[in-house]
């Protein structure tokens, strides 16, 4: 994971522990989204702006690891995006995927 000072409470390491347990939570007898949404608040979101492109690429890598080591099945490449949302509060953060049977996994 990326390592630096942010501004924000949320650190690299809680958005991919969190990621790995959204993605053990699902539905092990169908594939793996191939798409996750973290959802942050604006100012969360603001804090990891320049390191953006290098977060969302390793926490899909660590998806795929993930993945690969549990046995579990994806049909194509996995990716990670950030999302502001304004119903979130600061400090905290949710996950979802692009399985619309998939419920958000909130985070405080």
């Amino acid at each position: 994971m990326v390592a630096r000072a942010y501004s924000s409470a949320i650190r690299p390491i809680a958005l991919g522990r969190d990621l790995l347990r959204f993605v053990d939570e699902l539905d092990q007898h169908a594939a793996i989204p191939p798409c996750f949404v973290i959802h942050l608040h604006a100012d969360d979101h603001d804090a990891f702006a320049d390191v953006e492109r290098h977060l969302v690429r390793e926490l899909a890598e660590a998806v795929t690891q993930h993945a690969e080591q549990q046995g579990y099945q994806h049909a194509g490449p996995i990716s990670v995006v950030l999302s502001t949302t304004e119903n979130i509060l600061k400090g905290t953060f949710s996950i979802s995927s692009a399985n619309p049977d998939a419920q958000p996994l909130a985070v405080e």
